[in-house]
């Protein structure tokens, strides 16, 4: 029997202030035991040097939940990148839940969306 290789699904990814921030999904990381998901995203600033603001952060999961994470607000430099990274506040169920249909972070205002995020279960 041969076996097809598995595709990998690409995230989708909607930036509606491209002009003010490049926004990358870096990882999705769940622990299993602890039934908790970190994920960690890369912004890189394009305007002169200031304070981000990351608020307002929701997951949303193939059971219909919706999952929110800690605000956070970082200093920043033009064109430099920063890693932050934010825990989900509520348990996440490893046998069931194997992505996210939608993961929306607001930046200064602006509503970033991952679509289709896998998750990766430790």
């Amino acid at each position: 029997m041969i076996e097809t290789p598995k595709v990998e699904e690409k995230i989708k990814i909607n930036n509606p202030c491209p002009d003010k921030f490049d926004v990358e999904l870096v990882s999705v990381d769940g622990n299993s035991y602890q039934q908790e998901v970190k994920f960690s995203v890369m912004i890189t600033n394009l305007d002169v040097n200031k304070s981000i603001n990351v608020y307002n952060i929701k997951c949303y999961d193939t059971e219909g939940n919706i999952v929110s994470a800690s605000s956070r607000r970082f200093d920043t430099r033009t064109n430099i990148p920063v890693k932050a990274e934010f825990y989900l506040r509520d348990k996440i169920l490893p046998s069931k839940v194997h992505k996210f249909n939608a993961l929306v972070i607001n930046i200064d205002g602006c509503e970033v969306e991952f679509r289709d995020v896998p998750i990766n279960w430790n």
